[in-house]
Parts: C-alpha cells; sequence; structure tokens
C-alpha cells in the first residue's frame, strides 16, 4: 500500500509540474540558425538550418534540402546557433604563401641548369640553391595573392553553443506491472 502511495503521489507531481518545466526548457527562438547534433544512442545525426518551430518539448529544423525535421529537445546532445559567418582571408593568405613557396622552390631546383661561365669572373653559377630560393620567393608572392583571394570570397560560419537548459525532465515509463517514474536535470 504504501508502495502504490508513493507512486501515485509520483505520477501526481509528474502530471502537474512536466508541462511547466519543459517550457522553460526551450532555449531557442523561431528564425534563428542552428546546428542540432544528436547522441550516438540514437544514431548521431546533424541538422543544420532554421527554426521554423518551437513546442515545450521539440524545434522543428527547416533543412537546406526544404525539410522541415522535429527534434526533441531531450535527444539533443549538442546545439549550436550561428553566430554569422567570417572571411577566410588571412588564413587563405598564410597557406597560399605556405605552398606557393614549397611549390615554387621546388620547381626552381628541378629547372636549375649548370650555366657555362666562360669568360665571366662574378656570380656565375650560384647554384642549384639560389634558383630554388627565387622559385620559393616568386611562388610565395603569387600564392599569398591567389590564397588571400580565394580565402576572402569562401568565408565560413561560425558557431556559439547555447546550452540546453537546467529545467528538470520528468518522464513516465510502462512497465509490464506498473510504472517507472523518471527524473532527470542538466547542468
Amino acid at each position: 500500500m504504501r508502495r502504490a502511495t508513493l507512486c501515485l503521489a509520483l505520477l501526481a507531481l509528474a502530471a502537474t509540474t512536466a508541462p511547466t518545466l519543459r517550457a522553460q526548457s526551450a532555449p531557442i527562438a523561431v528564425g534563428e540558425r542552428v546546428r542540432i547534433t544528436t547522441p550516438p544512442r540514437i544514431g548521431s545525426q546533424r541538422y543544420v538550418g532554421s527554426v521554423v518551430g518551437v513546442q515545450s518539448d521539440s524545434l522543428t529544423v527547416r533543412t537546406a534540402s526544404a525539410d522541415a525535421k522535429p527534434v526533441a529537445i531531450a535527444d539533443i546532445a549538442k546545439l549550436e546557433v550561428s553566430a554569422g559567418k567570417r572571411g577566410n582571408g588571412r588564413r587563405g593568405m598564410l597557406y597560399g604563401t605556405l605552398i606557393g613557396e614549397s611549390a615554387g622552390a621546388i620547381a626552381g631546383a628541378a629547372s636549375y641548369q649548370k650555366p657555362d661561365c666562360a669568360g665571366t669572373t662574378w656570380f656565375c653559377d650560384t647554384g642549384r640553391g639560389a634558383d630554388a630560393f627565387a622559385g620559393g620567393l616568386v611562388g610565395g608572392v603569387l600564392g599569398f595573392a591567389v590564397g588571400g583571394i580565394w580565402g576572402a570570397m569562401h568565408p565560413t560560419e561560425r558557431w556559439v553553443r547555447r546550452p540546453l537548459g537546467s529545467a528538470a525532465h520528468v518522464g513516465v515509463i510502462p512497465m509490464a506491472r506498473g510504472a517507472t517514474v523518471t527524473l532527470s536535470a542538466r547542468f
């Protein structure tokens, strides 16, 4: 009898507090661009799109394929919100310079031919190293320019993690003999 009374009290608590507790846990607004990752236990997936609906226990996200996907808040492992796009000009310049210098140095060293120094005494044959240096210098300048343009034309989106809230989640799981009440909280 004591166990049945406790179970009924917990069910009554779950029924009265679950809607208000879950309503506090919707951490997002309609129109925001989000990236949602679900945990591996339910099949890890990632959704990127705009929020078109917010319910007390789920979000509806419109993805690039124009599908509206409802995702339960309890099934979200990581929620990120877009903080805008930024250019990659500096990164492109750095990578372009490094790649251009390497390729230019290799091309300069590979194209070296020993000159005929008959009649000259001043810096006739500076060696393979000088050609590699000149090739690296030219390649680095070209790579700097091309990488900067490419990086500026290909911006990346910055994502900021949004906490899912600390509201309690109350659930009732029917069993063969009675029911199990679960209570969980995120911190």
